[in-house]
């Protein structure tokens, strides 16, 4: 049986790469080489679905309408100590995976935060942006 996942792949500053495949947000390969990591996560992933009784499997389908999207969001950093926003404000980039749904609304949520990380609603791709800030 063959199956197809969406890889998250972050490219850090310092040029190495730490690739996620979802929906396995718990099997994370981090390093220099794209191709070497990209080989590991297989190997993991083939594991992960030979531990994963068959009823299950249908969970992990590739959906091909799942996009990416990136947004910059305005933070305000908190003191550690006394738990006080600061004044100045600092821009994150963060990337929003769309999961457009039947109604209309589109699905969203941020993998760079993990499995149980923000996820929200949209109904138009014009607001996620807007609706990221909240």
């Amino acid at each position: 049986m063959k199956f197809k996942f969406h890889l998250y792949v972050q490219k850090h500053y310092n040029r190495t790469y730490t690739v996620t495949p979802l929906p396995f947000y718990d099997l994370t390969a981090y390093g220099n080489n794209l191709e070497e990591m990209k080989a590991e996560i297989v190997e993991a992933l083939e594991e992960r679905i030979q531990e994963t009784h068959p009823s299950q499997l249908h969970s992990f389908e590739f959906n091909p309408k799942i996009t990416l999207q990136k947004v910059t969001v305005e933070v305000r950093p908190t003191d550690r100590k006394k738990r006080n926003k600061r004044r100045e404000k600092v821009k994150m980039l963060f990337s929003l995976l769309v999961e457009p749904l039947e109604e209309g609304q589109y699905y969203v949520r941020v993998p760079r935060l993990g499995q149980h990380g923000p996820v929200f609603y949209a109904y138009e791709r014009t607001e996620l942006p807007e609706q990221a800030q909240v």
